[in-house]
Order: structure tokens, then C-alpha cells, then sequence
């Protein structure tokens, strides 16, 4: 613990802010209707009791900088292929294959006179897909995870040594096993990525994702 106090009070003290993030997977349940309860306003968290199955679900990567900015979040599919993806998410977000033509979704909130976000029929979604047979983050989803945040959302600066600090980035994670085997570490240092490890039951209260 001393030495992730240590070590993080170092990186908040000389790294630029943009290029230290954190990144967490939750689960999402998927319901194929709508389900509604009463709640205040602004609540943080809302409950709603409900008889869909938890294994109609799907991971959510999310990621975020120190500076507040907010990744695409990364869908992970439980499927052995890429079509998998496109039934589940969309077609055209592959997250090493992305398209320039992402099919759009349909608004479930269209004309409902209820809702802020009746507007558009159609979303273009933001997020990318990706899929594993679990449906969790494996290392391959996760190597393939490591690549898109180096050379899409968090490229080098260009005219630089892509080894050089100014480009190192800083990436606290939770103390699940698939982020630091070995594979991944190495894979991390060539993309010249730090991987921070939280440490064992302390994310409520060190990991930006799990505190807010």
C-alpha cells in the first residue's frame, strides 16, 4: 500500500494529467423492455428489482483521463466471432476494425413526450465492440483494448521518440489477473504504458471509476 501511495503521489506530482487514465469493466444487463420506478431527481444510485436473466448481459469498458475526459466505451459481446459484435451492438465498431459507415440505432426514447432524449429517431453510437467467449475481458480483448487506447485515443506526440516520457502513459487498473500477466506487461511496455496496479479492496476508494 505504501509503495501505490508513494508511487501514485509521484505520478500526480510530474505527469500531465491528459496522460494518466483509469479504466474499470461493470456488467450490464440487458432488458428487451422497458422498466420504470420512482426516484428523486439527481440520485446517484437507483434500484429496480427485476426478473431478467443476469446471463443476458454484456461488459462495459470504461475509461477516463485526469482531466475528466471520457473515452468511448469498449462493448464486450460473449461470442467466438466478430458477428457476434454486430448482433449484439451494431455492425461497423470493431475495436481494431472500425468503419467509417456504424450503423445507427433506433432511439427507444423517440416521441415519448416524457423523455429529454426524444428528438432524433436514430443515435450514432460512440462506443466500440468487441467479443470473447465469456462475454469478461480475456486477454485478448484486453491486449486488443491496450492497442486502441495507444495509437487511437492516446497517440504519441508527434516529432518525438515514441519511448520518450512525454509520450508514457499511466493507466491505474484494479487487481483483476488478465491486466497484469506477463503477456499484457510486456504488451504494455512496448506501447510504452505504465499498467498501475490498485491495490486488493481499495478501488471504492482509489479508483475514480468505482468512487463516481
Amino acid at each position: 500500500m505504501i509503495q501505490f501511495l508513494e508511487l501514485t503521489g509521484n505520478i500526480f506530482t510530474n505527469v500531465p494529467p491528459n496522460r494518466i487514465l483509469n479504466v474499470d469493466e461493470t456488467n450490464w444487463r440487458v432488458a428487451d423492455c422497458g422498466e420504470y420506478t420512482w426516484a428523486k431527481t439527481g440520485q446517484e444510485s437507483v434500484s429496480i428489482n427485476s426478473n431478467v436473466s443476469e446471463k443476458s448481459s454484456f461488459t462495459m469498458v470504461a475509461t477516463i483521463d485526469a482531466t475528466g475526459k471520457v473515452f468511448p466505451p469498449v462493448l464486450i459481446a460473449k461470442g467466438q466471432t466478430e458477428i457476434t459484435e454486430s448482433n449484439w451492438f451494431g455492425q461497423g465498431r470493431n475495436i481494431l476494425n472500425s468503419q467509417e459507415n456504424v450503423e445507427l440505432l433506433e432511439n427507444p426514447f423517440y416521441n415519448m413526450s416524457a423523455s429529454r432524449f426524444s428528438e432524433n429517431q436514430y443515435l450514432q453510437p460512440v462506443s466500440v465492440t468487441d467479443h470473447s467467449e465469456s462475454g469478461w475481458t480475456n486477454q485478448t480483448t484486453w491486449l486488443n483494448y491496450l492497442y486502441k487506447l495507444r495509437f487511437d485515443w492516446c497517440k504519441p506526440q508527434e516529432d518525438t521518440d515514441f519511448y520518450d516520457e512525454s509520450n508514457k502513459l499511466y493507466l491505474f487498473c484494479d487487481s483483476f489477473a488478465v491486466h497484469f500477466t506477463t503477456e499484457s506487461q510486456k504488451f504494455a511496455q512496448l506501447l510504452n504504458i505504465q499498467l498501475v496496479r490498485i491495490p486488493e479492496g481499495t478501488t471504492d476508494i482509489f479508483q475514480a471509476l468505482d468512487c463516481r
